[in-house]
């Protein structure tokens, strides 16, 4: 079972593999969901590639972001560049870049990102479908869901172990997104979730913080049910906390010892963390997940804020700190606190390298902060963090030879990929000392410049013969001139096509059928009013018998999946052909239907031509545009899509929607006064924003209303700004 280690940087990556992990995950440019990590250069990346190879590690590049339409070409070459330093796999959330992988890249394996939402042994189905060679599986799932899709799956599975976890179902956040155009789904996320807000019933508390993920007690049952991979959560973290949790996970699965988890427990303890849970692998965890009278902030408490002005802060230590130690001093409100690092600490006007608990200190600093604030530890120092990796060596790819030598009196034959070289000799017999095959299997070996890896399948020769060195250099150089030669021909030739944006785009918009449908949730009147629309009733599917189109519920556990099937066969036999996607596992299911029309919508992610043709081929008819897209955004996608779009012009929007026991309910607000309002239904907790999402129609689309009252606040999302 491989252990999957997290890499903001190029240090990380090192001491990461150092430690004892098998694989490092990192991310490339801008197009992973890791935005705010320092992430990677090109050369750092070659760098990393290249250690971890020589330590027969892999390294896989995240690329699990949405991508606009106006930035295909840019994130295309952010590919060909990550591609050169030879991934083992790329991880990917986006069904575009997927397309795009599979089109220019396709000798680099897919890993589907958790961001996907992938829970249920029909979404593996489909992973396997479209192309994926792994599943990282959705965070929210128990173990029993977990064993049954283990048992089921035909691809790797992947499963987080450790770190930090998402209050939300994974892929569907929009939570950050709508405090500012922060997407999750972006790499951006602010972390709302981590705030102090207050109900109508005069509680407050960080309703939507959950503890962190430790799981040292269950890889027995992860190796009993076949996992692939143990994934480790942290691109954001240092280098201390990524080497200690990589130990940890490294000693236990190296160790039978039953006295290994008491001792890995300890190690434990010291590692700078939230409180620590199973996440959502138990019924138990996953109903305790969230203490809200908890900040559950990252890092250890070490001290709070007595005193504080222009020239800095005065406090008192809970604990050790040592000059050099990372802390984040914390508002009471939860929202992002100030990093910084304890180079300067006075104790009584002197300057000291360490604090015991009770030592009270001034540090200079400029920062807004107030008294009551909260200091937490977040990383300390480690054995080679501090180390200049810029002197390692770059990834050089090569290309692997095969070669067959024959020697005889009279000539010298190479047998190549592309064919037979030859050259005319004239050797004689050897007096003493005859050429062996291992001096000339080491001889050509070494090609032009070492630009290729070679292999020597056979070394016949013919004879005893004394083969002077001069000629035999002579034909050495001359094979190898004549090889490079047919090799960078070949290369001309088997080059890849040039990307094209628009490879997908329908250029003839008369060709593409405008629909001018309106769908609508509601019962009642949207009051839309238009002679050229069609209405359909768009129903949940318990109340298909009402509807003319049935939209399938986004989430279904394992256990579920059968009663789903049964409920959309008795719609498929009442007369239902109409059915609205929102989740790709939906896929499986649907597939045994030729007679059907399949539409998408919230809350599966189309946000680029790519994207669409990845479903059109997949049997989809139209396609909803995603709500985060913003006006250039989303008029750039409507034009090059080669499906049918909707526009959802009116709709509730959740914001976040979890497995974990939420203990509020009705409406909150934020310190910011944002309003919000907490649901439960069908085991799942829903945040919505009170503002119903109201957006401009696009001339060539349809339209989705879910009818508003006009008392109603409204909203436009991230239309009328740039989708960040």
């Amino acid at each position: 079972m491989q252990l999957l280690a997290p890499a903001g940087n190029l240090s990380c990556g090192i001491i990461a593999a150092e430690s004892g992990a098998d694989a490092i995950y990192a991310g490339f440019s801008r197009f992973n969901a890791r935005q705010m990590a320092k992430n990677f250069s090109l050369d750092d990346l070659s760098r990393l590639s290249e250690f971890l190879k020589r330590k027969n590690k892999k390294l896989y590049l995240t690329l699990n972001t949405l991508i606009k339409e106006t930035e295909l070409e840019d994130f295309y070459k952010s590919v060909e560049e990550a591609s050169s330093v030879s991934p083992d796999a790329f991880i990917v959330q986006d069904l575009g870049v997927l397309q795009i992988l599979k089109d220019y890249f396709p000798h680099i394996p897919v890993h589907a990102s958790t961001q996907m939402g992938i829970h249920n042994s029909a979404g593996v189905e489909i992973a396997k479908d479209l192309g994926f060679s792994r599943v990282i599986l959705e965070r929210q799932i128990t173990r029993e869901e977990l064993k049954i899709i283990s048992q089921k799956s035909p691809l790797e599975l992947e499963v987080f172990a450790h770190g930090a976890l998402c209050c939300s179902l994974s892929g569907v956040c929009l939570f950050s997104s709508s405090l500012g155009g922060f997407s999750g789904n972006r790499g951006l996320c602010k972390q709302p979730c981590r705030r102090r807000y207050f109900s109508s019933d005069g509680r407050d508390g960080f309703f939507f913080s959950p503890k962190d993920l430790e799981t040292i007690e269950m890889i027995d049952f992860f190796k009993e049910i076949g996992i692939a991979s143990l994934k480790i959560e942290g691109r954001l973290k240092r280098e201390d906390y990524v080497a200690n949790v990589v130990q940890m996970y490294r000693r236990i699965l190296d160790s039978d010892s039953e006295k290994i988890l008491s001792e890995v427990r300890d190690l434990s303890e010291s590692v700078v963390q939230r409180k620590k849970s199973y996440g959502f692998y138990t019924k138990k965890s996953m109903e305790n997940l969230i203490e809200a009278d908890e900040a559950g902030n990252f890092g250890n408490l070490v001290g709070k804020i007595l005193k504080a002005d222009s020239k800095g802060f005065e406090f008192e230590a809970f604990s050790t700190i040592l000059k050099g130690d990372r802390v984040r001093l914390q508002s009471r409100s939860g929202e992002d606190g100030h990093g910084l690092t304890m180079v300067s600490m006075y104790r009584n006007r002197k300057p000291v390298a360490r604090l015991n608990r009770g030592d009270r200190c001034f540090v200079p600093s400029q920062l807004r902060l107030k008294v009551g604030d909260s200091i937490f530890k977040i990383a300390s120092s480690v054995a080679g963090q501090n180390r200049d990796f810029s002197s390692l060596p770059m990834y050089k790819k090569s290309h692997t030879v095969n070669l067959s030598i024959f020697i005889s009196a009279k000539k010298i034959m190479i047998s190549t990929e592309f064919g037979e070289w030859f050259m005319d000799l004239s050797l004689e017999v050897a007096k003493s000392k005859s050429l062996n095959s291992e001096f000339v299997s080491d001889f050509f070996k070494n090609s032009i410049d070492n630009k290729y890896l070679v292999e020597i399948d056979d070394v016949c020769i013919e004879g005893e013969l004394f083969f002077p060195t001069s000629i035999m250099k002579n034909a050495k150089r001359e094979f190898w001139s004549w090889f490079d030669a047919l090799f960078i021909a070949n290369q001309l030739q088997e080059e890849k096509r040039h990307f094209d944006a628009n490879c997908f785009s329908c250029r003839d918009l008369q060709a593409r059928e405008i629909r001018q449908d309106v769908y609508y949730c509601n019962d009642h009147s949207c009051g839309v009013e238009s002679s050229s629309s069609i209405y359909k009733i768009a129903k949940p599917l318990e109340g298909f018998k009402e509807a003319s189109q049935v939209v399938l519920p986004f989430f279904v556990p394992e256990f579920q999946l059968e009663k789903l099937t049964e409920s959309i066969d008795d719609a498929y036999r009442s007369g239902i052909r109409d059915f609205r996607i929102t989740n790709l596992f939906h896929f499986a299911i649907l597939k045994k239907y030729n007679d059907i029309e399949i539409s998408q919508g919230f809350p599966l992610p189309i946000c680029n031509s790519f994207a669409v043709e990845a479903v059109r081929l997949m049997g989809l008819s139209q396609v909803q545009a995603w709500v985060e897209l913003d006006r250039n955004s989303r008029s750039e996608f409507c034009k090059k899509s080669s499906l049918p779009v909707e526009i959802p012009v009116e709709m509730r929007l959740p914001l976040l929607v979890t497995r974990a026991k939420i203990n509020v309910s009705g409406e909150i607000l934020d310190e910011r006064q944002n309003e919000f309002i907490v649901e439960s239904k069908d085991s799942l907790f829903y945040v919505y924003s009170k503002n119903f999402l109201k957006l401009e129609e696009e001339k060539s689309c349809s339209k989705y209303f879910e009818a508003a009252s006009d008392s109603l606040k409204t909203t436009d999302f991230n239309f009328s700004r740039n989708w960040e």
